[in-house]
């Protein structure tokens, strides 16, 4: 898009896409927080959300329709990498398969689409 408007051709601005990761202070040690897009859902999106007491982690996703639209993880984050790449590439997420759904595998394996 840069390229394209530098050059002279018409090439909107479609805005910038962060990721924010955190350390936090915490009483039992440091904690890992990382957010990307659309974390609040809307009318019609599905949510997993995905809680560990005992490993002290949390991890939610939004999804629209096909796309990953946003996530929020907190404690372990092996997995931001490979949800944020979904979410950045804006492609289909991969169709259900006879083992099961592919974002839960996002969500519980460390990634890996």
């Amino acid at each position: 898009a840069l390229a394209a408007r530098l050059t002279g051709g018409a090439a909107p601005y479609t805005g910038t896409r962060t990721l924010t990761r955190l350390t936090l202070p915490h009483e039992a040690g440091p904690l890992d927080l990382a957010a990307f897009g659309e974390t609040d859902p809307l009318p019609g999106d599905d949510v997993v959300q995905l809680t560990d007491a005992t490993r002290g982690t949390y991890r939610k996703v939004v999804v629209r329709g096909d796309r990953l639209v946003g996530g929020v993880l907190v404690g372990e984050l092996a997995s931001v990498g490979a949800l944020a790449h979904a979410w950045e590439s804006d492609e289909s997420l991969p169709a259900d398969d006879a083992v099961g759904a592919p974002l839960l595998h996002l969500l519980t394996h460390d990634g890996g689409l």
